[in-house]
């Protein structure tokens, strides 16, 4: 009854029904809304909910909601986490819980019937079988190194091996970073020294498969399975710190395009654990020295608990980074430097690529073109998008995240360890990913760039010089600034207006409203509050 009571008070309140349009086919209102009525509508784009009952009784004896009510409503909480969604819907901030290989590798998970936890993919290194796992007993027998020794062998023809000899330990009690209740961990998991067994004693990283190298102390190495709340607070971290800068961008009146170029972030306490312990793994060249991958976060971080979700702290990272298309989540979501180069034309220049109408053509003559530049029916869109892919060039792709100084990828010239050295493990796979090698290319290719990063085949030299700009050189010049700053705001009035700017609109609004927001300094929130001082969108319903 109560509930029944207030619907019929507020539709009161909402004033007259619509009755005034355009045309009964368009439905189109064509008078500013009363008082009631722009309070809600301000108050769902801005805050993203519905006005309350003392909300609209506080209008009762104001004549209209006024520019000053309106402003005070920038100054609120509910904006800025209103604004924090806005933006991670534009930067596809959102990440599956399978968040790439870096939250693959030592991904935990816990056996229902034991409550043991195990690192599922590192059965058969550790045990000889994809499908053992330890005994649910206390391990209490160690060798001289403190490395458990198995409790149970035995002979299976498929366990690996030259003998098909299988292992199984038993258990340790270990307090996880993530909770203060210890739990019943695998004891070749929860392994905490810092070196392997295997040929050379391997540094033990979030990546190194080896039967030595477990979770490090208190798992650290390791995330939660998924599924878990605390495996779920490191994914939503990932895809909150964007939103962060963002934010803290736009609260401060700076430059929108600081968004794209700051070297200050935020972490909370999921993402100090992941960007010490889980963020990346090093890569050792064969051929031409040690080489290894710099993930560009201070060495010093906050001390925050992995508790602390919602406290904030702001850091700086070094040179090299760009804005929100340097963190991890944005990487880790857009894996390739093509698909990163995808969502920023699309979300930030309003410039989406799209495939002929009618298909791409039929391959004919033998070998496709390799150059997608060139290539028929993929020239249209690579021919914008390899030369922009550069400017992520220094950047880790395939799930991992990290940065490679100049001295592992250079801009005009080959990696001496990519051309005949790393023929296996990890070196071939960096070399393959990153670099022209003969596993990966045409001869044609190698012929001309064989050990060159992939991501300067084809670019002439002015093109080549993104590799050393890196993302920021996407928006450092009059041009590029221009082509963004009108998208924002046709991204943003389209948001309010609910519907695509019509091409009166698009030839003579969107250049002027895009002028002012270049005079004024480029300020998202004045943008914002010129908007809705517009007659399309007072009229909008």
């Amino acid at each position: 009854m109560r509930r029944l009571v207030l619907v019929s008070m507020l539709a009161g309140l909402a004033g007259p029904s619509l009755a005034h349009a355009a045309s009964p086919e368009a439905c189109a209102p064509d008078a500013a809304p009363d008082k009631y009525r722009m309070l809600r509508q301000v108050t769902l784009d801005l805050w993203g909910r519905i006005p309350t009952y003392d909300e609209y009784r506080a209008l009762d004896d104001q004549a209209e909601l006024t520019g000053a009510a309106i402003d005070a409503m920038f100054t609120s909480e509910e904006y800025f986490a209103q604004l924090r969604s806005y933006f991670r819907h534009l930067i596809w901030g959102g990440l599956p819980d399978d968040f790439g290989v870096t939250g693959s590798q030592r991904r935990m998970t816990r056996q229902a019937t034991t409550n043991l936890y195990f690192v599922g993919n590192l059965r058969s290194t550790f045990r000889g079988r994809a499908d053992v796992t330890c005994l649910d007993q206390a391990q209490t027998s160690f060798d001289a190194d403190g490395r458990p020794v198995p409790i149970s062998t035995f002979v299976d023809p498929t366990c690996s091996g030259a003998t098909h000899t299988c292992k199984q330990e038993g258990y340790v009690m270990v307090t996880p970073y993530w909770s203060a209740t210890p739990l019943k961990v695998c004891a070749y998991d929860a392994q905490a020294l810092a070196v392997g067994v295997g040929a050379g004693s391997p540094t033990c990283t979030p990546y190194t498969i080896d039967a030595g190298c477990g979770c490090g102390p208190n798992l650290r190495n390791c995330t939660p399975g998924i599924g878990d709340a605390n495996h779920t607070a490191i994914r939503d971290a990932l895809a909150e710190e964007s939103t962060r800068i963002f934010d803290a961008v736009v609260r401060s009146g700076r430059s929108y395009f600081d968004t794209f170029t700051t070297r200050e972030t935020y972490v909370n306490g999921p993402l100090v654990q992941f960007y010490k312990n889980l963020a990346g793994a090093d890569i050792k060249i064969e051929q031409g020295g040690a080489v290894g991958y710099d993930p560009l976060m201070p060495a010093a971080l906050p001390t925050l608990a992995f508790g602390d979700v919602d406290t904030w702290v702001p850091v700086t990272r070094p040179e090299g980074h760009a804005g929100v298309l340097t963190t991890a989540g944005f990487q880790l979501r857009l894996g390739s430097n093509r698909g990163r180069v995808n969502r920023w034309y699309s979300a930030f220049r309003c410039e989406p690529f799209v495939p002929p109408a009618g298909g791409l053509p039929a391959d004919t003559g033998g070998e496709p073109d390799p150059n997608l530049r060139t290539r028929n029916g993929c020239a249209g869109c690579h021919n914008t998008i390899e030369p922009a892919a550069a400017h992520f060039a220094r950047w880790r792709t395939q799930g991992q995240f990290g940065f490679f100084p100049p001295t592992v990828v250079n801009a005009s010239g080959p990696h001496a360890g990519c051309s005949t050295g790393c023929t296996s493990g990890a070196c071939k796979s960096f070399c393959d990913a990153y670099f022209i090698t003969t596993r990966n290319s045409t001869a044609q290719q190698q012929a001309d760039y064989m050990s060159w990063p992939q991501a300067s085949l084809y670019l002439d030299a002015a093109e080549t010089a993104a590799i050393d700009r890196g993302p920021a050189g996407l928006v450092d010049d009059a041009d590029e600034q221009a082509k963004v700053a009108s998208c924002a705001v046709r991204t943003l009035s389209e948001q309010l207006l609910g519907r695509d700017l019509t091409p009166d609109e698009t030839l003579k609004w969107l250049p002027e409203a895009t002028a002012t927001f270049a005079a004024s300094g480029y300020k998202f929130t004045s943008l914002y509050r010129a908007l809705l001082d517009l007659p399309q969108y007072r009229q909008t319903r």
